[in-house]
């Protein structure tokens, strides 16, 4: 029994091979390589050679000395011999057979140590671990298989690791392992997404290393899944406890340990003025001097190097009264609470504020009152004035009109607010009955009359809201929401009050969203809404009717999921997005039935108030009979109806374009210019029907007489040309004619009836004889013309005599 390999190949892969070969390529005892292709157990460029054909190894001197790549990573340097049994093309038989050579064999024992001591620490290895090199994966460790799903055959092996990268970073490693090798330079690992043989995605950081100068690379790859849900959970739960801060009515500042602001809740803005990105990362006391002790002292200690705040242990988590300084400079009484948290290898102090001006009235009102004890009257007839000077500037900053009503009907009280939505003056209502200024608009039927204001009063509804179109004096009139309100004492009604405000532009919005919504509804449009991220939130009913997928097929998916939208157009679309409000693009894809068909898609981005993305909508249509329109038109602009071939305007186009990349390229440009001799005769004799058979047998005659490169068209008639761009010489010109005329010598059938037709062939070449198309054009009609005067059925090349006689017929 051979101690060499011994195998059988047909093309590129091995049919049969020996126990001994078995072991030489690792299959022992798991597998076997038995319809694997050859040159995927050879390492280096003998793999590439192999890959093209197996006949490398039975050319010239034998043995060869190449090296063999085993299936679990090792390499052997080995002699081959080769020869071939049978067959010819994809179906060679070739018998190889490969001993390990001396040099093989010393390198093999010397570093069979440290291979095994490799593989030892690869297969326990908790991380994955891929061995690859240019030719793709050697060998994957236990961890690797089970990270990417695998089983025993190991069907990693031979492949590009880049197949294994998520379709997200794709694009990032088209060049394969020239991609992958610059991960080698970086000193920490790459995060990516990868997926298993099954399409499971893994978040991964991913580390490359190379094990020589030029190879082979061992990646070492580690699963961080679970890591990724975590942060993005806690991410979540952030945001969260943010939104919680921010709706707190006090402010909330976190500043660190060098008394610099690093956080704040909406809260703050109202209470100092300042956005929170002018005072994040500013001193604390820029808003609040004294905050760290009453003196306003701030006491700092070198720790690590920098300063920070040593805060007095005996004012943590107590109220203080500070003063805080607004963006106007304006200072105002405060009270803050400040308390302590660790925060990763630091401290964060968190400070709650809260004004402090209406306790400090309350106080100040209440001392007032205790040193004036001796003079209630005094001060209970000032504390009423204040009340009342309090209640009038709430009345007049009011935002709402308000206007209170005596149990006799007659308005007592109005505030600015009311005048303005009546158009009146707010001290010209008082004394008016109700009723002469709450008249129906012109927007009612009643116009102009009372509304049942005085009968609401005495009977309700009570604290509910009341909507009417109420008249102003200017003509105009307005959308009303008011609540009546009765003022009791002692249980008996003193009279009332009436809130009244403007909804006329409430009512307008709400009107142009059920506009809004009816029009997605109903329309013959196909509408989408997504969310920030691209996944559908919702659809219309025309979108199920124009791309056959439902609201339940397309939610939560992704717009570049979806089957009628170009992930490619879409990625541009998007970016084009981020400098424009709208964008749309047209393509053809599969519909969810497979058909081919012809979209438009349009797309707009919703934004926030800073400008952030917060939701794309989109509408997408069947342009299919459009588009099938336009290729139509296109088509019988372009093509000869009856032959199917270029017509003159393509033919025209066509020829400037060859010449054009002829003289860029330096190359050889070959026209000619075919006239059918006894064409006539046929057409006049047996009938159009007939003629037209003729034309068309013709064309397909040409079309196999050409290269596929050639351009055979039509120009009217019974005149054909053949465009022939990167031409070697005149003589290939000559060959194509003579093929054309052979093709022509056999009779045509026209339904039953035998058609006879022969052909004058004029050629002209490019640059040699024409400087340009036109003048190429020319001349192979001058050579046509020669060719038919010389007996028809020939073919003539253009010289410059024959432009006399050309003249002449001109």
């Amino acid at each position: 029994m051979s101690k060499g390999l011994v195998c059988e190949c047909v093309g590129p892969k091995i049919v049969a091979i020996n126990d001994a070969g078995k072991a030489m390529l690792g299959y022992t005892g798991k597998g076997s390589p038995v319809g694997r292709a050859f040159h995927q157990h050879v390492n280096g460029a003998w793999s590439k050679k192999l890959a093209k054909s197996l006949a490398a190894l039975t050319a010239g001197k034998q043995p060869k000395n190449i090296v063999l790549l085993s299936y679990d990573g090792r390499t052997v340097d080995v002699d081959v011999a080769a020869t071939v049994s049978d067959g010819s093309g994809a179906a060679t038989r070739v018998m190889i057979l490969a001993m390990p050579s001396a040099q093989g064999r010393n390198r093999t024992n010397a570093i069979l140590d440290d291979d095994r001591k490799f593989q030892h620490l690869a297969e326990t290895a908790a991380e994955a671990i891929c061995l690859l090199d240019d030719t793709g994966i050697l060998h994957v460790n236990t961890a690797g298989r089970t990270l990417f799903a695998m089983g025993e055959d190991c069907d990693m092996i031979g492949k590009s690791f880049a197949e294994f990268i998520h379709s997200d970073y794709a694009p990032l490693f088209k060049r394969g392992l020239k991609d992958l090798v610059q991960l080698a330079a970086a000193d920490k690992p790459e995060l990516l997404k990868l997926k298993d043989v099954h399409g499971r995605v893994i978040d991964a950081e991913v580390w490359l290393r190379a094990l020589g100068v030029a190879g082979p690379y061992a990646v070492l790859v580690r699963d961080v899944t679970q890591r990724v849900i975590a942060v993005e959970t806690l991410r979540s739960d952030g945001q969260r406890l943010q939104a919680i801060v921010d709706a707190v009515a006090d402010g909330v500042i976190s500043v660190d340990e060098r008394g610099l602001v690093q956080s704040v809740n909406a809260a703050v803005e109202t209470l100092f003025g300042f956005a929170p990105e002018q005072l994040i990362d500013e001193p604390l006391t820029k808003i609040l001097p004294h905050w760290t002790d009453e003196k306003g002292v701030v006491v700092t200690v070198s720790v690590l190097g920098r300063e920070s705040i040593e805060f007095p242990a005996a004012l943590l988590g107590k109220t203080r009264d500070v003063h805080g300084v607004k963006r106007d400079g304006a200072s105002f009484p405060a009270e803050i609470t400040v308390t302590t948290m660790q925060h990763g290898q630091g401290s964060l102090f968190t400070v709650v504020v809260r004004d402090a001006s209406a306790r400090r009235a309350a106080e100040e009102a209440q001392r007032t009152y205790a040193a004036k004890l001796a003079s209630e009257v005094e001060a209970r007839t000032k504390e009423m004035r204040d009340l009342s000077r309090q209640n009038r500037q709430i009345l007049e900053s009011a935002s709402d009109g308000i206007i209170a009503v005596g149990t006799d009907g007659r308005i007592t009280t109005a505030n600015p607010a009311a005048g303005e939505l009546f158009d009146r003056s707010a001290a010209a209502m008082v004394g008016l009955p109700v009723e002469r200024v709450f008249l129906f608009g012109s927007s009612h039927a009643k116009s102009g009359q009372s509304a049942p204001i005085k009968s609401q009063l005495a009977e309700g509804p009570f604290h509910t809201d009341i909507e009417v179109n109420l008249a102003r004096t200017d003509g105009l009139s307005f959308d009303a929401s008011y609540v009546i309100s009765p003022i009791t004492e002692n249980r008996q009604t003193m009279g009332y009050v009436l809130t009244l405000r403007d909804v006329t532009e409430k009512k307008r919005i709400a009107a142009e969203q059920r506009v809004a919504a009816a029009v997605f509804d109903q329309s013959a449009e196909g509408f989408f809404i997504t969310d920030a991220r691209s996944r559908v939130m919702k659809v219309n009913p025309s979108f199920q009717r124009i791309t056959g997928l439902s609201s339940a097929d397309v939610f939560g998916r992704t717009l570049n999921d979806l089957p009628f939208v170009d992930a490619k157009l879409f990625a541009e679309n998007m970016s084009a997005l981020q400098n424009a409000p709208q964008t749309e693009w047209e393509q053809w894809s599969a519909d969810s039935a497979g058909k081919r068909r012809a979209w438009r898609v349009g797309l707009s981005i919703i934004r926030d108030d800073q400008g952030r993305a917060q939701q794309y909508t989109g509408i997408v249509s069947d342009i299919t009979t459009r588009k099938l329109e336009e290729e139509r038109i296109i088509y019988q602009a372009n093509y000869d109806q009856l032959t199917g071939l270029p017509n003159r305007t393509l033919f025209n186009d066509r020829l400037q374009r060859v010449v054009l990349e002829g003289r860029r390229g330096k190359t050889n440009v070959g026209l000619m210019f075919i006239d059918l001799d006894g064409f006539k005769a046929i057409n006049d004799n047996l009938g159009h029907d007939a003629g037209d058979l003729l034309l068309k047998a013709t064309a397909e005659r040409l079309l196999k007489s050409v290269r596929e490169s050639d351009t055979v068209a039509r120009l009217g008639g019974d005149e054909f040309t053949v465009i022939m761009p990167l031409l070697d010489s005149m003589e290939g010109a000559t060959l194509v004619a003579s093929r054309i005329l052979k093709s022509l010598i056999a009779p045509f059938d026209l339904n039953g009836q035998e058609g006879r037709v022969s052909a004058s062939i004029g050629i002209s070449m490019f640059p040699q004889q024409s400087g340009d198309a036109q003048a190429l054009l020319h001349n192979a009609d001058v050579a046509m013309y020669h060719a038919k005067r010389q007996g028809k059925a020939n073919y003539q090349i253009w010289r410059q005599d024959l432009e006399a006689d050309a003249e002449a017929r001109y």
